[in-house]
């Protein structure tokens, strides 16, 4: 499949979901870390029941759930992993990971760091999309967003990585 076709139909279907992608890695202009922070090293379980692995060079997010009585299924989704693919970036207190679904298509998540764990934070919401249209001054036509760091940071000040997922330290 051709390019421009292709991006077509990631737009088509992008535009279909209430979720946001960016450009480029965010926040813009922030450095990569080289690795994750030994601090954030460890497993956290989430009252639904789904594993966040971090390692030194990789975040793994299992979700249990059981395929029959006697043996359960993990459904696993990389977060992050030291490639071309993956960014970990750090900025205002906060952990940022990119993913690139498709050249020029990002996904951030944001993780925050609490007392007994861990907050992974996401845009999947109507709300939280036009949050983002309205800092950015996009249309509302479109998913993917180029915010300057002023913008991203008032983003963040304005809790837009609303959609939650609390974790708990295990080990």
């Amino acid at each position: 499949m051709n390019r421009p076709i292709a991006f077509f139909i990631f737009i088509l279907l992008a535009s279909c979901v209430d979720s946001a992608h960016f450009e480029v890695p965010q926040p813009e202009g922030v450095k990569d870390e080289k690795s994750i922070s030994k601090k954030l090293i460890g497993k956290y379980l989430a009252y639904d029941s789904t594993l966040l692995t971090i390692t030194s060079h990789a975040m793994i997010k299992s979700n249990l759930t059981k395929a029959t009585d006697s043996l359960p299924k993990q459904n696993p989704d990389t977060l992050y992993f030291q490639s071309d693919k993956f960014r970990l970036r750090k900025f205002k207190g906060y952990y940022f990971l990119s993913q690139q679904i498709f050249e020029g298509a990002w996904q951030v998540q944001k993780i925050e760091e609490t007392k007994d764990g861990l907050i992974l934070g996401s845009i999947a919401t109507k709300l939280e999309l036009n949050n983002l249209r309205t800092i950015t001054e996009t249309g509302d036509s479109t998913n993917i967003f180029k915010p300057t760091k002023q913008q991203f940071k008032k983003l963040i000040e304005q809790n837009g990585f609303r959609t939650e997922q609390r974790f708990l330290r295990i080990e």
